[in-house]
């Protein structure tokens, strides 16, 4: 594991024409070949990606990823320069320039690598005007691009002529450069996967952001599959920690290899958001043809590709050169991307670079054509930085408040920025911190403060003699955002500005009472009158609340207020009814040592379902107590 204030690692990717001695010169640097595969050697070309650490003067350490120079492995050379930190470009001195040369600059500005030193390797083949010629025509090359002040170091991989000078330069642009965000969500693009006897599944790439250690659980995506790190490696040697811009290998559990390809992304969860449609900002290169909406490209984003439809939102086609517009990736498959993510465009047939781009919004669906709203939007995005892109996150949680790690995540920023992003909001009156922690859009709380409020108003006018609405069904119509707890400290919360009230499991409007109108008034009153005429020869429930709104909650209320007595089995008698039926009863007790059913029956003058009932509910409120057949005074026994 590196000490602490060791210097941050950097990755240096070689860019060039195919046989200008990309490889050989990384061999002549580090010791490595990164030609490994046996057709790679047998054919003397790089047709995959090549690794090779190095240590450069000053104590810079870095490694090189050698990509492919010829015209039909374009893709892995995108593959192996998303991530790079430094562009070493190489140009043979007997051949100059070439295509591929000018293509693999072009992508180099279109991935935002800032820096680039230029090799003009095999001078040992050329005299000293030629090499002067091919150093002047790269000066040409370079110089439109933001390369025009890069060093442009002569040296030979056979005598070793100018090695020294190169890693000096190499070292030089590396200086300054800003540190990877090593506190941001971990993530890594995988470029190669494959098995290992007695290890399993082992994924390598560079380490964007973060840092990963061994048993760290993180997601694969874009299958959206937890994995446990069951090891960690760095050019080779096992190490409890990974940091951003190191190369990395991780030995995977919880997937096997034919569930993983290059393209994936090992990442935190919810470091990126699996998509189908981005919003982005698209640029042409100078020369390349119209494209029109609607026209299939291909997309290169990391180390995936994928082919995807380019819809312009603010035009309908844009002329090659143009400056970035606003468009959406119809993505033909699931990529993972984040905002900020540096993407290339190519034409399918013939193959061809014609631009690329930033990803806005990974997200991009709701996005309209010519809609000044979503124009509005992105251009918000594109120029607010981190508040911009944590208030789009806090919209695209669609009212779920999310701790600061998960805004982090989500917004594609680390998360101090993220922090540093809702205090800012916060202030504004834009966000605030929600119940039990976390943030929310201001104004998604205030929405489930009105739903709420509405939901209760909603439900005292269908239910006007019920004490207030279940909890729970008002949670999950008015504010199914918030879990069950949070949704109780907001109760409270609302319960503490005065505007709800909450007993037990029911939430009512705090003004609200049952049975407050007038209608609901003149309800009770009518079925408590056909209760009290009634007297001993009690209506069924059900018919004496015939034809009235919410009949059990009026027998529920009248209960309450002790005009009623709940029997059981549906039997209600009124009160007036009951205390005539005590009174019978103590006068038969103080006559006698107990009472059967049968007597208190006849002496009441009531049916057996009347009297049986009185008799077990005076034994409930011990004015009796069940004895045998009899009923005794409680507290006394037959003598």
């Amino acid at each position: 594991m590196p000490a602490a204030d060791a210097p941050s690692p950097h990755i240096i990717g070689t860019a060039g024409h195919i046989d200008h001695g990309k490889s050989r010169l990384v061999l002549a640097l580090t010791g490595v070949d990164p030609d490994r595969l046996p057709e790679e050697k047998a054919r003397g070309i790089t047709i995959d990606l090549g690794f090779a650490p190095v240590l450069l003067p000053g104590g810079v350490r870095a490694a090189f990823v050698d990509v492919p120079g010829h015209e039909r492995f374009v893709h892995t050379m995108v593959a192996g320069a998303s991530g790079v930190d430094l562009a070493l470009v190489v140009v043979a001195a007997d051949e100059g320039p070439m295509p591929q040369t000018a293509e693999h600059l072009a992508i180099l500005e279109l991935l935002g690598v800032e820096r680039a030193v230029v090799a003009l390797t095999k001078v040992d083949l050329v005299d000293e005007e030629w090499r002067a010629v091919a150093e002047e025509a790269v000066r040409d090359l370079i110089a439109p691009t933001p390369y025009r002040d890069a060093p442009i170091v002569s040296v030979s991989a056979v005598r070793g002529d100018g090695l020294g000078e190169l890693r000096q330069a190499l070292a030089d642009a590396l200086a300054g450069l800003a540190p990877r965000p090593g506190e941001a969500p971990a993530r890594l693009a995988v470029d190669r996967v494959f098995t290992r006897p007695g290890f399993g599944t082992v994924v390598t790439g560079t380490l964007v952001s973060g840092r990963v250690r061994r048993d760290d659980r993180l997601r694969l995506y874009p299958a959206d599959t937890e994995v446990r790190v069951r090891g960690v490696q760095v050019h080779g040697e096992p190490r409890q920690e990974a940091q951003a811009g190191e190369r990395t290998a991780l030995n995977l559990g919880g997937v096997e290899r034919e569930a993983v390809r290059r393209g994936d992304v090992v990442a935190a969860p919810g470091a990126v958001v699996v998509s189908r449609v981005a919003a982005a900002d698209v640029r042409l290169v100078a020369g390349a043809p119209t494209v029109r909406t609607g026209r299939t490209v291909h997309v290169h984003a990391g180390t995936a590709q994928c082919a995807a439809r380019l819809v312009w939102l603010a035009a309908d086609e844009r002329a090659g050169g143009g400056g970035p517009a606003p468009a959406r990736l119809h993505l033909s498959r699931p990529l993972a991307l984040a905002a900020g993510d540096r993407f290339i465009l190519r034409t399918p047939s013939p193959p061809r670079t014609i631009g690329g781009g930033v990803v806005l919004d990974p997200a991009g669906e709701r996005y309209r054509r010519w809609r000044p709203a979503s124009l509005a939007e992105l251009d918000e995005v594109r120029r607010g930085g981190s508040a911009a892109r944590v208030r789009t996150a806090l919209v695209r949680a669609g009212g779920r408040p999310l701790e600061s790690s998960e805004l982090a995540q989500a917004a594609g920023v680390t998360v101090e920025a993220a922090e540093a992003a809702v205090r800012s909001l916060a202030a504004s009156g834009a966000v605030r911190e929600a119940p039990g922690g976390g943030w929310v859009l201001a104004e998604a709380w205030r929405g489930w403060e009105r739903a709420v409020a509405d939901s209760l108003a909603a439900y005292h006018r269908e239910h006007p003699l019920r004490p207030g609405a279940p909890r729970e069904e008002v949670r999950r119509r008015a504010a199914a955002a918030l879990d069950g707890r949070r949704f109780a400290l907001a109760v409270e919360e609302w319960r503490q500005a005065g505007w709800l009230r909450a007993e037990r499991e029911r939430l009512a409007l705090a003004d609200f009472r049952p049975a407050s109108s007038p209608q609901a008034r003149q309800a009770v009153e009518e079925v408590a009158e056909r209760f009290r005429a009634a007297g001993l020869d009690p209506p069924a429930a059900a018919k004496a609340v015939e034809g009235a709104v919410d009949g059990e909650e009026i027998l529920s209320l009248l209960v309450a207020d002790g005009r009623l007595v709940h029997l059981g089995e549906g039997l209600y008698l009124h009160a007036e009814a009951v205390a005539r039926a005590r009174t019978v009863l103590e006068g038969l007790l103080a006559a006698g040592e107990g009472v059967t059913a049968s007597a208190f029956r006849d002496a009441l003058g009531a049916s057996r379902r009347v009297a049986v009932p009185l008799l077990e509910h005076f034994d409930r409120i011990r004015l009796t107590r069940r004895q045998g057949d009899l009923h005794v005074a409680a507290g006394r026994s037959p003598g």
